[in-house]
């Protein structure tokens, strides 16, 4: 279910991301597998500032009914900073440096996205610290785009 959101998530399909990024979690917890539940509560983290930030545009439902596109689900999303604080503290638990830093940086892209960019620029400081200490390259370059204000996909 993670991929299936991911995918979701890439299509502006919001409330199908949601409710698959919520299965991927309740699986992930039911595996007992931290990389899982950390890898999930960061993903759903990604889902609800997307949500959050979406524009309040009507959109018909199958029925003919219409109402706001981010009440779609019938509940409001969880707080992006509570789902990646969760993720942080699993992954700093395991210490899966990686996975660390791809957090701090999807909460920095949260907080840009919410106007909060100097809490940005301190999450992706440290994600760029992490991957030049892993020469993780690509996440470097990627990583230093979005410092510099320049999105990179």
């Amino acid at each position: 279910y993670t991929f299936l959101s991911e995918a979701l998530l890439g299509q502006g399909k919001l409330t199908e991301a949601s409710e698959a990024a919520e299965r991927a979690l309740k699986l992930a917890e039911e595996s007992e597998n931290e990389l899982y539940i950390g890898g999930a509560w960061s993903l759903l983290g990604r889902v609800a500032s997307a949500l959050r930030n979406q524009p309040c545009q009507v959109e018909a439902e199958t029925t003919g009914a219409a109402r706001p596109s981010h009440e779609a689900g019938g509940k409001a999303p969880p707080d992006p900073a509570s789902c990646f604080a969760k993720s942080l503290e699993i992954f700093r638990k395991i210490e899966a440096k990686g996975e660390v830093a791809r957090t701090l940086r999807a909460w920095a892209e949260s907080d840009l996205l919410d106007r909060r960019p100097a809490e940005a620029k301190v999450g992706l400081l440290e994600a760029l610290h992490i991957f030049e200490r892993l020469n993780a390259v690509p996440e470097v370059e990627r990583t230093q785009a979005l410092l510099n204000g320049r999105a990179q996909g």
